[in-house]
């Protein structure tokens, strides 16, 4: 967990995305999202997401179901702070992660998506697709019909002058970097394998989301890596992906922001061109002094 201590520092964040490479040769769209706030991408509080739209052929609008939860992740995680009466400490902000939060993204991903649906009707061709796939990649029935089309996971950072917090429903990673240790903040999900993940198209998603919080205080880590899961599946092994981590963070020790920032999008494209041919979405959140 985090271990070194930056007093002065500033929380800034940094993002980039990929085209993945195969996408690029079929055709297909950016199937990943990501937003944050503030606009200036620092202070604290910091909120980013990740989003990862399923890009199968049943969720052929997963580009626009992942712009969808980013966007309501930052929205509803921006109004909680803003509008809290009390500060949002790390214990509120766990109880309010428990069940408030997931809830919350839940129900208005849904209300999104409907007027989305509303605005730009299913077409013909479009639901035979549909008819076709009836069901999800984990053996469950697929659920309200067009929804599937939309289907994305999502990863939240939020942080604080004292405490940090994480939500996921899906794939991707988190990394949290501090001294030597590279962790995952995240307890794991054994239903995610090979292709299968869960997702905010299921029924009740709101149950699938993990949640934690992290107390700060005076010890910040060195940095928060997010990546959509065609980062990770590029690397030969574990090892190798959590030495990513690492290096990324010594850049930022050694008080190299700038250089993170210039070459996050260009270390995304290459993963993407010579490892896993997807869409890659990299966010890194530090304490930059």
């Amino acid at each position: 967990m985090p271990d070194v201590t930056r007093p002065g520092a500033t929380w800034k964040v940094t993002c980039a995305s990929a085209h993945g490479a195969t996408h690029k040769r079929k055709g297909l769209p950016n199937q990943d999202s990501f937003d944050f706030w503030p606009e200036s991408g620092e202070g604290a509080p910091l909120v980013v997401a990740v989003a990862d739209g399923h890009g199968s052929a049943r969720s052929f609008r997963s580009d626009v179901g992942a712009a969808i939860a980013t966007s309501v992740a930052v929205d509803l995680m921006m109004s909680l702070f803003d509008g809290s009466k009390e500060k949002l400490t790390a214990p509120i902000l766990a109880d309010l992660a428990q069940e408030h939060i997931p809830k919350s993204l839940d129900r208005e991903w849904r209300r999104r998506v409907e007027a989305h649906l509303d605005a730009h009707p299913i077409t013909e061709a479009e639901t035979d697709t549909l008819r076709k796939e009836t069901v999800s990649s984990d053996g469950q029935a697929a659920q309200d019909g067009s929804i599937v089309a939309y289907g994305a996971t999502l990863l939240i950072t939020a942080v604080t002058e004292d405490c940090a917090l994480f939500l996921q429903i899906g794939d991707g990673d988190v990394l949290v970097v501090g001294g030597a240790a590279v962790s995952r903040p995240l307890p794991g999900d054994d239903r995610l394998f090979a292709t299968a993940t869960t997702s905010l198209c299921r029924n009740e998603a709101w149950r699938d989301f993990r949640a934690v919080v992290i107390r700060l205080t005076n010890e910040l880590p060195t940095l928060v890596m997010m990546a959509t899961d065609g980062y990770s599946n590029s690397f030969r092994d574990e090892a190798a992906f959590l030495k990513a981590g690492s290096d990324i963070a010594e850049l930022i020790r050694s008080g190299q922001w700038e250089t993170v920032t210039n070459e996050l999008g260009g270390w995304a494209d290459d993963a993407s061109i010579n490892g896993s041919g997807d869409d890659i979405t990299l966010a890194v959140l530090a304490p930059v002094l």
